[in-house]
């Protein structure tokens, strides 16, 4: 017989295990969908992102890239933030 608190660390580390391979295949669909960071660029809308980069800041800015594209890098979506302050 399992104690309780076995049974609780068992539990937590099934969901952390299931969370981790959602992400995973998520970056594996975005890498399918998107074969270059040039391609993703073309996909977000920049004109909403730098928006809310302007009203809310940097941070949310990163995070409506990677909500309109679950699944995106966090260092592709901070790059492509970053690079709406060259065009």
């Amino acid at each position: 017989m399992i104690d309780t608190e076995t049974a609780g660390i068992l539990v937590a580390g099934a969901v952390l295990l299931a969370a981790g391979g959602t992400q995973r295949s998520r970056a594996r669909a975005h890498r399918r969908r998107f074969a270059s960071f040039a391609a993703f660029s073309a996909a977000v809308d920049g004109d909403a992102i730098r928006a809310v980069r302007d009203r809310e800041g940097e941070i949310r800015a990163v995070k409506a890239v990677r909500d309109a594209h679950p699944g995106a890098p966090l260092a592709d979506s901070v790059r492509y933030v970053r690079s709406l302050r060259t065009r």
